[in-house]
Formats: C-alpha cells, structure tokens, sequence
C-alpha cells in the first residue's frame, strides 16, 4: 500500500487573485487586503491537495509518492498531472537509483486518473524491501491559474465572499454550512471514490 503523498513544493500563485476577490465582492479599496488574503489562503487549502474536498491540487505543485515496491500501473494520487520528474528507487544494495524516463509512461486509467505504465518490452527493477521503496516525483495541478477551470474558481469566490459577509458563525438568522451553488459547482470536479 502507498504511503500518504509528501508536497514537496507549494503552490507560487492563487487560483484567485486579490483583484478577483476585491471585484467579486465590489471593494473598491485595499484596506482589507491581509483579511481578504487569508480567505484565499483558506479556500485554496480547503479544495486543493489529498485533504482538500476535491481530491486534486488545482495550480502547480511538486509532490512526491512513496510505494513499497513497483507496481504495473503505478497509480498516482492526485490529479491532473502535468509530468513526471523522476521515478527513484532503493535497490538490492538499499542504494537509491533512478529509473530512466524511458522506461515508463504517464496515461490516464480507465477512470480518468494519472497512472505509470511501463513502456512495451521494459521491465521494472528489483526494489529493496522497505515502506518507501519506490518513490514518484510528479508535478500536478492545471498550471496556470487561467487554466484552472472557471467554476472552481467562481466556487472559491463564493465560498469566499460567505466567509466575508459572515465572519462569525453566530447568528439568530437561519444559515446553511454553505452556499448551494458552490456544491453545485464543484460537483463536477470532486475526486470519484472507485
């Protein structure tokens, strides 16, 4: 069984900008900018990665997947992937190696979700016995924030403009956990559990 992935480099940029959020919810100043910021900061880590609600990292980061041996597919965790940066490996010695990108593949399954396959005619290598045997250096997310799809991003803006209008969660008045219309939007991009 693989172990929980590692993100090994953060996102650089918001699916969001700043300007997005200030547009969305009609500031036409920048005093609440930090406040603002930290909504960003919230919902991104909210849908994004292994934990977030969508099972998918949404701009571009490096993370790193550890299995206790080859297998034939390697499924990857997250999606989408843009590239494989290198497949290493501990072996027979329990010295760490590096698979040739020659070797493998990045396809789709049938479900849609990233996987390595080995090219026709190679075999994997013997691995030593341990946890973290195999180990996958994948870059995912859409990329650029203008790829990422526009009803995560206007779904975000929504949660965000909730949190903005109800910064606390007492009220008298009747609330819902949160707007209709971001579970409508997200509906489509949320990791199927196969």
């Amino acid at each position: 069984m693989a172990l929980n992935p590692v993100r090994l480099v953060g996102p650089t940029v918001s699916p969001v900008t700043l300007d997005d959020v200030r547009m969305h919810l009609r500031i036409h100043h920048t005093d609440e900018d930090p406040v603002l910021q930290s909504y960003i900061d919230a919902a991104t880590q909210y849908l994004d990665g292994p934990q977030g609600i969508l099972g998918k990292s949404i701009v571009s980061q490096t993370w790193r997947q550890d299995y206790p041996a080859f297998a034939s597919p390697l499924l990857l965790p997250l999606q989408p992937v843009q590239s494989v940066s290198e497949i290493t490996y501990y072996d027979a010695d329990n010295a760490v190696q590096t698979v040739p990108a020659s070797t493998y593949a990045l396809v789709p399954n049938a479900y849609g979700g990233p996987q390595i396959v080995l090219v026709a005619g190679q075999s994997w290598p013997s691995s030593y016995a341990r946890d973290d045997a195999v180990s996958v250096i994948f870059v995912a997310g859409y990329g650029d924030p203008l790829l990422c799809p526009a009803p995560v991003k206007q779904a975000m803006l929504l949660l965000i403009g909730d949190w903005y209008a109800r910064r606390e969660m007492s009220t008298e008045a009747k609330l819902s956990e949160l707007p209709i219309a971001f579970h409508m939007l997200i509906a489509n991009f949320r990791e199927a559990l196969v």
